[in-house]
């Protein structure tokens, strides 16, 4: 899909085109204070060594040793890997690995994690210029040489000084447990599922998704001059690869779909988006021709993901467009509830829903556990006719919001009044706002079965309201983090006691924190 079209306003509960394994970042160990509110639930700061993380490394938290909990996984551009363990209460050297690098010139060794047996801990895969290989684990500790997989001449990327670079390239599409792999090829693009451990066979493509492109440039060197000559230079370049293809459950049942997706003119003199979607059926296996089309006018600043909003087990589409005016914040939802036919040119929506919001920030998850597609959004209070207003916002950085819930009703989609909508107040810089996003669901911290909340409530603190036992938060945080100002957190389970546990880090601090979520007797 095209890179605005990568949802980055629109945040999804669950998302399963995207793993939480990863965690990206330059990073250092450190530790920022913790303070903790009365009641149930705390956070609880686990060490990580800080002497041998350095610059220029990624930092993954996934299980390779088989262990009770997650490992951290250390990958640095020059080839080294290194596993770090729980013991105790912190995190310890258990292993390293030297990985191996192409011997050709601008080649390049790109790293990832899959599961290549159910139940099992994740393998560390090597995608190379001849073909993909996994290292084997032997008595909690990672073999030695990796072991050829399988054997075909592989795409690799052109410059860089990094000869190791992590790339996500496996991932379960048809929940059995077991990890298919993505593989870009020197000419071409193709997925492999396990026939048997550790067999593997392509999976038939409906239509290629690799293509090249070929690019002319042309370029005025100087102005227009009644006195000089004007100079123009011109240049050819070409591309390959896949920017088309899209991985989604796009009808919600736990299997992932192909979308592939283009731009085409349309009539008025504007230009359609076009999303093909076809549904994975037994066996992995998809259709030769489309299970679903979907067009909408295109428009830039939109930003589009799909959804069965009723159950009907075909895929409905939602666009989020905003106005990024901070005086006259405007956003604007529209869904899309898509009917029987193969084909649909959704011009008119279903519903939707204005709100206050200068960049549009929105969620979609099953907040109440009833089965159906529920959705958050943001709605500013202020007023810039209020003189208090604009004191608060201008001089002390303060802007109060409601998050408001919308519960989803199946073929009623959502009523237009909010199911539940807390209000909270962000101390945050104007410069600052689309840094990073002000809210977060996230699942479950404190063992209740409900998301639980997480804002950016300043530049440098994070607060937690834990869920009380369905879609209500507390008045009172359940826990404060004071964070760096360019802090990013990355919510996933790393202890694997079913309580969602939270990592921080920073760029420019070059630091990473640990806490485990506790939940008190």
């Amino acid at each position: 899909m095209k890179s605005r079209n990568v949802w980055r306003m629109i945040y999804e509960y669950p998302f399963p085109c995207l793993t939480k394994r990863s965690l990206w970042g330059f990073l250092v160990a450190g530790l920022f204070n913790l303070a903790l509110a009365k009641g149930e639930f705390s956070l609880k700061p686990i060490e990580l060594p800080s002497s041998d993380l350095l610059p220029k490394q990624s930092l993954h938290p996934v299980n390779v040793l088989g262990g009770p909990e997650k490992e951290f996984v250390r990958i640095s551009e020059g080839g080294e890997l290194v596993i770090y363990a729980m013991e105790g209460e912190r995190y310890v050297v258990a292993q390293n690995l030297v990985l191996p690098t192409p011997r050709e010139a601008n080649g390049k060794t790109y790293v990832g994690f899959g599961r290549l047996r159910p139940n099992a801990p994740y393998s560390i895969l090597l995608l190379m210029p001849e073909g993909l290989y996994a290292y084997g684990l032997a008595e909690n500790r990672i073999e030695d040489s990796p072991k050829l997989l399988i054997k075909k001449p592989m795409i690799q990327g052109q410059g860089g000084e990094s000869s190791v670079q992590y790339f996500e390239f496996a991932l379960d599409l048809d929940a059995d447990g077991m990890d298919e792999l993505l593989l870009p090829e020197s000419e071409g693009f193709s997925i492999y599922r396990q026939t048997a451990p550790l067999k593997f066979e392509p999976v038939a493509l409906p239509k290629s998704p690799f293509a090249h492109e070929k690019i002319f440039n042309l370029r005025r060197q100087t102005p227009d001059d009644p006195v000089r000559v004007s100079a123009l230079s011109g240049w050819f370049s070409q591309r390959k690869g896949v920017d088309n293809l899209v991985l989604f459950d796009a009808n919600q049942d736990k299997k992932i779909d192909l979308v592939y997706t283009s731009i085409l003119p349309g009539g008025r003199g504007k230009q359609v988006e076009r999303y093909e979607i076809y549904y994975q059926q037994r066996g992995l296996r998809f259709p030769d021709s489309p299970s679903q089309v979907l067009e909408l006018d295109y428009d830039e600043r939109a930003y589009v993901t799909f959804r069965d909003f009723n159950r009907d087990g075909r895929t409905d589409a939602v666009v989020l467009t905003s106005n990024y005016d901070i005086v006259n914040p405007r956003t604007v939802i529209r869904f899309y509830l898509a009917g029987s036919k193969p084909y649909q040119f959704l011009s008119e929506p279903s519903d939707q829903l204005v709100t206050k919001d200068p960049i549009g920030l929105m969620a979609l998850g099953d907040f109440n556990g009833d089965g159906f597609c529920d959705f958050a959004t943001t709605f500013f209070s202020y007023q810039f006719g209020s003189a208090e207003d604009i004191a608060s916002l201008v001089v002390a950085n303060k802007v109060r919001f409601r998050l408001q819930f919308f519960l989803g009703k199946g073929g009623k989609v959502f009523s237009h009044q909010p199911d539940y909508a807390p209000q909270y107040t962000l101390n945050l810089k104007l410069d600052a706002y689309g840094g990073y996003q002000p809210f977060a669901l996230v699942e479950d911290m404190n063992g209740d079965g409900f998301m639980d909340l997480a804002i950016r409530s300043d530049e440098n603190k994070l607060t937690i309201y834990t869920s009380e036992g369905k879609l209500s938060y507390p008045r009172q945080p359940s826990a404060t983090i004071a964070v760096p100002s360019d802090a990013n957190m990355d919510f996933v389970d790393l202890n694997e006691d079913g309580l969602t546990d939270l990592v921080v880090s920073s760029l420019q601090k070059h630091s990473v924190s640990v806490y485990f979520s506790v939940k008190k007797p």
